[in-house]
Formats: C-alpha cells, structure tokens, sequence
C-alpha cells in the first residue's frame, strides 16, 4: 500500500514536470501518458489560462470498468478540496497522509514545495501545486478509492484556480 502511495505522488510529480493528467496510480500510468499526450496536443498557449486550465482538467467521470464507488469517491474528493487552496489542503491532510498510508522524505519534499509551486500556478496549466496538493489528500484514502479522491480532488482545485482567474480578469 505504502508503496502505491510513493508511485502515485511520484506519478504526480512527474506528469506536473512533463504537462498533465488526472491520475496518479500505478494502475493509471498508461491511461495517465496517453492523457498527457492528448492534453498537450489539445492546448492552446494563447488561450485564457482558465481555459487552458478547464481543457487540461476535465471534469471527472468514473471510466467503464472502474471500481465500484468511484464516482462516491470523486464527488467526495470534490467536496474534500472544494473552496481550497492547494496550500490548505495540504495542511489539512497532512497529518492525516502521513499517518494512514505515510509518506516518505521524497514525497514530503515534494509536498514541502507546493507554496512555490503555488505561486506559479496562473502561470501554467499544468497545475502542480493542485496535484500535489490532491495527492496529499490522495494518500489519506483506501487503496480502491485513491485515484478517484484524486482525481475529483485536483478537479475541484484546478475550479478554484479557474474562478480566481476569472475574477482578476473581470
């Protein structure tokens, strides 16, 4: 379990560096590079960042053949993150990550950079801080509903962003 946790922040950390995707299991990383590919095909850079953002993190759907109660898990990894920061989401799921599945210094020094990574947020698509942030969240989570938390989670971040950009711009 522990294990699938390190690969899932890794996984996260990665897809930030290289462009994006709403996974983040070891389960995921095929389906997760070919969303990489597609998003990066599919972006415009002189676009709106809120519509790079909402074409970058589409809203979340249960695939066919996911695991039961995915869906649950993605509208409660909504409500989870809902109105948050990535900032405040890894401070309210820290303790609780580190605790249930842990995490180790790799991922904590990953996590550790989310404020830098927040501050860079409007300037890019890929949007680290919120999938930092909802990996956190992610590594609080059953195994079986971990990569739907994630993804409804850093759906819900990635809202915020778009609805904080859309106020300065108005």
């Amino acid at each position: 379990m522990r294990k699938r946790v390190c690969v899932a922040l890794a996984l996260s950390a990665m897809a930030t560096v290289a462009l994006t995707a709403c996974g983040g299991d070891s389960d995921s990383a095929a389906t997760e590079a070919s969303t990489v590919q597609e998003s990066s095909t599919a972006l415009d850079p002189t676009a709106p960042m809120s519509e790079q953002l909402a074409r970058t993190f589409p809203e979340p759907n249960p695939p066919p053949g996911s695991l039961p109660g995915a869906a649950k898990a993605i509208e409660t990894g909504r409500k989870a993150c809902q109105g948050k920061t990535p900032v405040e989401v890894r401070d309210e799921f820290i303790s609780a990550a580190e605790a249930g599945n842990g995490l180790d210094d790799g991922q904590k020094e990953m996590v550790g950079e989310l404020d830098k990574y927040e501050k860079q947020a409007s300037q890019s698509p890929n949007f680290a801080a919120g999938q930092l942030a909802a990996g956190v969240y992610e590594a609080t989570l059953p195994e079986k509903q971990m990569l739907a938390g994630y993804q409804g989670c850093v759906y819900e971040l990635a809202l915020q962003l778009r609805r904080e950009l859309t106020q300065k711009k108005g």
